[in-house]
């Protein structure tokens, strides 16, 4: 047969593949068996399983043409036709993969968000869940504990997403970890930017602490054996299970109480190194002790107007201090901010600002009577000749104190008289 009627039957034969493969596949066969060495004949072959999206077929048929082609006009036909083939398959593998990873990410029933520093709390909480509910391993996703973790070899950041926003229910475990946590905010963000539900529990955390969009919804505590049982409860209305009952997983709610309460005695006795902090490490702490935010109105005063500066210090185990030139020019501590909490085991939320009143009449150039007399203007815990202590139960109580001290040092600038003159 001539090359041209081996062609014009090779077309024939994929036009009749196209509407009955098996009768095509036959023909081409045929063909084959007679032409064994016409490359012509792989190439519409090839083309046939092309349309007929059967990829790999046609990748086999179209390397066999590539080879057997004598001419390079025909050879980058075949070599178009693999390319185009290959990155038809590429997109189906893709799309393919997507539609699993959106699948099993459905049939995800709950999905805990934490920081990998929370272990421990993480996994009894996870034990509670599978007691009171019955839901296996794989219809739980915690990725930081081992069975629970996502799939090897996927694009973490889109499948996290995927998940949050797919899962069933969703649990926020709220800790001081988890505050600075990128992943734990990133798959809050998913969650709640999609306008899904989501039940924050709170571990060594009060709900006073929370901030932003978390103040609006209403926290159950680990803390509570009542609101452990309303979890469960909330959970197995959300999934349309019967619960066990109550007796049956008390001991996993005892046993989440007792692990937080552990972690909380962990970290109040554990060792502060006298390094001093850093102020992204003193933010850090202030974020982890829920003040963050007061301490802002503060720090304003650090500008060159109130001539106040700004110092991280090892006192009370990690404080700001904020100095103040007195009358003499020697720069002295005008207040402090204990960010850490300690000394005084200030409450979770709260700041204690400190002034030496001493100084502080000395930095104002007035009487230490007078000094004493506007402390107690602010909302004093505690008020002595060597240390006044000023209790911020909120972002407004430091507004409000801050404000008070901008307008002392406006009224009473001391060393700065003469450059306010000028």
């Amino acid at each position: 047969m001539s090359w041209q009627t081996v062609m014009n039957a090779a077309e024939a034969a994929k036009n009749i593949m196209l509407s009955d493969r098996r009768a095509g596949e036959r023909k081409f066969a045929l063909l084959i068996r007679k032409n064994p060495g016409d490359g012509m004949i792989y190439y519409h072959f090839g083309l046939a399983y092309e349309s007929l999206g059967e990829h790999t077929l046609a990748e086999a048929n179209l390397k066999k043409a590539f080879d057997l082609f004598p001419k390079t006009e025909w050879k980058n036909n075949a070599r178009e036709a693999l390319e185009r083939v290959g990155r038809a398959a590429q997109h189906t593998s893709t799309a393919s993969s997507q539609q699993s990873a959106a699948q099993a990410a459905s049939q995800m029933l709950l999905f805990i968000s934490h920081s990998s520093k929370d272990a421990d709390t993480v996994l009894a909480l996870i034990e509670l869940v599978r007691a009171a509910l019955g839901l296996r391993d794989e219809q739980i996703r915690c990725t930081s504990i081992d069975g629970f973790r996502l799939p090897a070899g996927i694009h973490t950041d889109e499948h996290l997403r995927l998940e949050a926003h797919s899962a069933k229910t969703f649990i926020a475990l709220i800790t001081p970890q988890s505050y600075s946590s990128t992943y734990v905010l990133f798959e809050l963000g998913a969650r709640w930017g999609a306008n899904l539900p989501l039940i924050v529990l709170l571990a060594e955390v009060e709900p006073h602490a929370l901030e932003g969009p978390l103040r609006a919804f209403n926290a159950l505590s680990c803390a509570n054996v009542s609101q452990l049982h309303q979890l469960v409860h909330d959970l197995a209305k959300s999934l349309q299970l019967l619960p066990q009952s109550p007796a049956s997983y008390s001991r996993y709610v005892d046993n989440l109480m007792q692990k937080t309460q552990q972690v909380r005695d962990a970290a109040s006795s554990r060792k502060v190194t006298s390094k001093r902090k850093t102020i992204g490490e003193l933010d850090t702490v202030s974020t982890n002790q829920g003040v963050l935010a007061m301490l802002r109105p503060f720090r304003a005063l650090a500008k060159n107007e109130y001539y106040v500066s700004e110092e991280p210090s090892r006192s009370f185990q990690g404080s700001l201090k904020f100095w103040r030139k007195n009358p003499q020019g020697r720069a002295e501590v005008a207040f402090a901010l204990n960010v850490s909490g300690n000394i005084r085991k200030t409450p979770h939320g709260q700041l204690d600002l400190w002034i030496t009143p001493n100084r502080f009449a000395n930095i104002l150039d007035i009487s230490k009577a007078q000094a004493a007399k506007l402390l107690r203007a602010l909302p004093l815990l505690e008020l002595k000749p060597n240390r006044c202590i000023i209790r911020l139960r909120t972002v407004k109580d430091a507004d409000k104190v801050a404000h008070q001290l901008q307008s002392w040092f406006e009224k009473y600038p001391g060393f700065y008289r003469q450059k306010r003159s000028h």
